[in-house]
């Protein structure tokens, strides 16, 4: 007996013993988890103190209505544009201006030499002269009745013949002069003085410069969205700054077979004589619809490897790097269409200077205004006579 109990106390011991080292362990693994739990949050707060909060300007995700629009490229033409020549042949006597001089209705631009017609034109003058005397002498002598009723009627006509032939050689002399029907620019005289001009050949070419018209062409299916009326935008890399209107006042009755399209016509202002027959535009046409759109200033998008981002504004002024998707880009304005929402605030300017989870102060630079813009849906469309058409739609 003595010795179980000398055995059980030995075993005792043994088992204190082993406690006592195992709670020693276990107070040393909690300091050093103390320790470095001060140390890390230590080495936090410096590495937050270290960096600096940068001041950015926040705008606000917005839905705005837009018209849906059109793009198309159309070119230019002349409402009126015509060849003058004159009806008379003869030598050209004269040129009142120059080559692309602008001349008013009515100015007369070139002459033939016309003596021969207004020599021409002073000998029926005599004749329906002296044809008066002799009709006033009869008609005194119809009083008397020394005169048939007969004789008066023949003088009478012989009157209005003389009458008629030197209304007709005046027009023969008129026809000498060539006139502007109508107030333009003049083209290249094809003659220089002292040539001969056949009746009906060309001297030069006469463009009315404003208004002009713009021809172009849109795809069929959208005929129910446009009417006369209806505003268009052109541009021009000759102008790159400049945007000129137009009002549409033809649409085409009938659909090219060929290419599907619809042509459009409108006219132009050029009060200024900017544009010129011939040239090449890009046609914005404004459609009838309207839907909303959720956009933001370009600025504000940033790309990485995966595309495009923003930052959004978190509650705490942090910001968060947050992928997006996009739509329809116009002139500083951008689309969104996957990756945010109404009302959602982000860094519009200033985001090249942050990184994910970087704190943020607010700028006083004004948020930029959304008036401006104005599309919705591009169609980009070549109207050249028997090119291809190309559509490409952006949509959400």
């Amino acid at each position: 007996m003595k010795y179980k109990a000398m055995n059980a106390i030995v075993l005792k011991n043994k088992y204190e013993l082993m406690v006592r080292s195992l709670r020693k362990v276990f107070l040393n693994l909690m300091l050093v988890s103390v320790i470095s739990f001060l140390l890390n949050l230590s080495y936090a707060q410096d590495k937050a103190q270290s960096v600096p909060t940068v001041a950015v300007n926040v705008g606000k995700v917005e839905k705005i209505n837009v018209p849906e629009t059109i793009t198309a490229v159309g070119h230019m033409l002349a409402v009126k544009q015509v060849n003058l020549s004159f009806d008379n042949s003869g030598k050209l006597e004269d040129k009142y201006f120059k080559n692309g001089d602008r001349v008013l209705k009515g100015e007369t631009v070139a002459s033939l030499d016309d003596q021969q017609n207004v020599a021409n034109l002073q000998a029926l003058q005599a004749k329906l002269n002296l044809a008066k005397q002799t009709y006033s002498r009869v008609k005194l002598l119809e009083q008397s009745g020394a005169i048939s009723k007969e004789d008066i009627d023949q003088k009478y006509a012989g009157l209005q013949q003389a009458q008629a032939d030197v209304d007709q050689q005046k027009v023969v002399v008129n026809q000498d002069k060539l006139q502007a029907p109508f107030t333009g620019v003049l083209g290249t005289y094809q003659f220089d003085v002292g040539a001969y001009i056949a009746a009906g050949t060309v001297v030069v070419q006469l463009t009315q410069e404003s208004p002009l018209k713009i021809r172009f062409a849109i795809p069929s299916e959208m005929k129910p969205k446009i009417a006369i009326g209806n505003e268009v935008e052109l541009t021009t890399e000759t102008y790159p700054e400049k945007t000129f209107k137009g009002i549409v006042n033809y649409i085409s009755p009938t659909v090219n077979t060929n290419t599907g399209t619809l042509e459009i016509e409108a006219e132009v202002k050029n009060d200024d004589y900017l544009l010129s027959p011939g040239m090449f535009m890009s046609v914005l046409q404004v459609l009838q619809e309207k839907r909303p759109m959720l956009v933001l200033p370009d600025m504000a998008i940033q790309i990485n490897q995966q595309g495009s981002f923003v930052y959004v504004v978190n509650p705490d002024h942090t910001v968060r790097a947050t992928q997006i998707e996009t739509g329809l880009i116009r002139k500083g304005w951008t689309q969104i269409t996957k990756g945010l929402a109404e009302g959602q605030e982000v860094v519009t300017i200033g985001g090249n200077k942050l990184i994910n989870g970087a704190k943020i102060t607010f700028s006083d630079v004004p948020v930029p205004s959304f008036d401006k813009l104005q599309k919705e849906v591009n169609i980009h469309i070549h109207t050249k006579e028997n090119a291809n058409i190309s559509t490409t739609k952006i949509v959400n």
